[in-house]
């Protein structure tokens, strides 16, 4: 199935602010590690079904402990918005489920960040930043000695490169960055939008929609903006119901 990744061009670096938390941050671009041809993905027939999959990160010498630490609310709720834009934007089949499973182990090489910087009440310094900004690289360190559809390794090491090219760990730009990465950016965005945080409290549904257009064709990719823009109208139940559930997570 064919299927639509054009996005506008990308505005000039550095207009307009990021949203809390994400790209377009102070600190070094990463030196990219060796990877699979990203074109492998959409032809990749492996079994890659969810269950099967996190069953075997757990196995993993490697991400035995960042599961433990790192499976909760946040993530579940990241890949049911996820999935949603998915398939709206024409996947199925195996290669839904690897984005469903990028968006669940997305962030767990936060494991290797320590804590002081994670939970930092307050802005990180450029030093800290260029710690954080390692976290997609080892990621993809902890899934690649997993058997996973190359699909998950996309969105695990490019889910913080934004469109405009200012993102990391690559400076990937426009539609050089996967489409599933491009995916479960805006999936967590909207995740993160919508939950308490320890320097502000959680948007509307609404609010967040509005930050998420100011930021299109910076930060966002458009397609996927539109996507999240029909779920919003035909579907807000589904947002809403993330929303409220990211809130009681957080207040847990």
């Amino acid at each position: 199935m064919q299927r639509a990744e054009s996005v506008s061009s990308p505005a000039a670096r550095g207009s307009g602010p990021s949203l809390p938390g994400d790209v377009g941050l102070p600190g070094r671009a990463l030196e990219p590690a060796p990877r699979r041809d990203p074109a492998a993905a959409r032809h990749d027939d492996r079994e890659c079904e969810p269950r099967r999959a996190s069953s075997a990160s757990r196995r993993s010498p490697r991400s035995r402990a960042a599961w433990d630490y790192y499976t909760g609310g946040h993530t579940e709720w990241v890949s049911e918005v996820a999935v949603a834009l998915a398939k709206r934007l024409g996947y199925g089949g195996v290669e839904l489920d690897a984005i469903e499973i990028g968006a669940l182990l997305h962030d767990i090489g936060k494991i290797g960040i320590p804590e002081r910087i994670l939970h930092k009440p307050g802005p990180l310094d450029e030093e800290e930043w260029r710690v954080m900004r390692e976290h997609p690289v080892i990621s993809e360190y902890i899934l690649v000695e997993v058997d996973l559809n190359p699909i998950v390794l996309q969105v695990a090491r490019s889910r913080h490169e934004r469109i405009d090219g200012s993102g990391y760990p690559d400076g990937l730009r426009g539609d050089r960055i996967p489409l599933p990465a491009r995916i479960v950016l805006v999936a967590d965005a909207f995740d993160a939008l919508t939950s308490d945080r320890p320097y502000r409290s959680a948007r509307t549904v609404s609010a967040a929609m509005d930050e998420l257009r100011a930021h299109a064709g910076t930060q966002f990719c458009p397609t996927v903006i539109e996507a999240i823009e029909a779920l919003y109208r035909e579907q807000p139940q589904l947002l809403g119901a993330a929303a409220l559930r990211a809130v009681g997570e957080a207040a847990a």
